[in-house]
């Protein structure tokens, strides 16, 4: 970071200082052409996730082409089976960024809808700026089934409480991956 990016967000306050620091993952780190996930520092990984995440992002990709967005992490354990890969993650019920696919135009659309809502005019949280931008975009909004990580971490950017995904599985790799949703969107 330059000093004069450094300069203009060093006074402000943590939530906006998350909501830079999330902008820059979605615009500098490792950006891949087909998509990217972004994890957070505090969480931990269940064994196997990478060959599920592998195999969900096929299952949604043959579906949905790039028009969607993957969380592989739920911290209210909403869904009501555990037989499938993913399912619909209801927008109005979404919090949490510890874990987050984007494919490329989603991730870049996003990136300059949070520069321009979160960035600069410091609306809202990241996480609650994802949901909206979805909504205003129209894009479905998943989740893997089970989570595929659990948060760790105690300290908060000061929205919410301290939270883990109630349905996290230390081992992945025997679940079943058969039905890829619970419910026709």
């Amino acid at each position: 970071m330059g000093p004069h990016a450094w300069s203009w967000i060093k006074n402000t306050d943590v939530r906006n200082k998350a909501t830079w620091n999330y902008h820059r993952c979605l615009t500098q780190c490792n950006l891949g052409t087909r998509g990217s996930l972004i994890i957070e520092d505090d969480v931990r990984f269940a064994r196997g996730w990478r060959h599920r995440l592998d195999i969900t992002l096929a299952a949604l990709e043959n579906r949905f082409g790039s028009e969607f967005v993957l969380t592989i992490y739920d911290g209210y354990g909403w869904y009501p089976e555990e037989s499938c890969l993913y399912a619909v993650y209801p927008h109005a019920s979404f919090a949490g960024t510890q874990g987050v696919y984007y494919p490329a135009r989603v991730r870049e659309g996003y990136a300059k809808y949070l520069r321009r809502h979160g960035v600069i005019s410091n609306k809202d949280h990241y996480d609650y700026l994802l949901r909206d931008y979805l909504l205003q975009e129209g894009l479905p909004l998943f989740a893997t089934v089970p989570s595929l990580i659990q948060h760790m971490g105690r300290n908060t950017t000061g929205v919410g409480s301290w939270h883990e995904a109630p349905k996290f599985l230390e081992d992945v790799t025997a679940e079943p991956t058969g039905l890829p949703v619970w419910r026709n969107l």
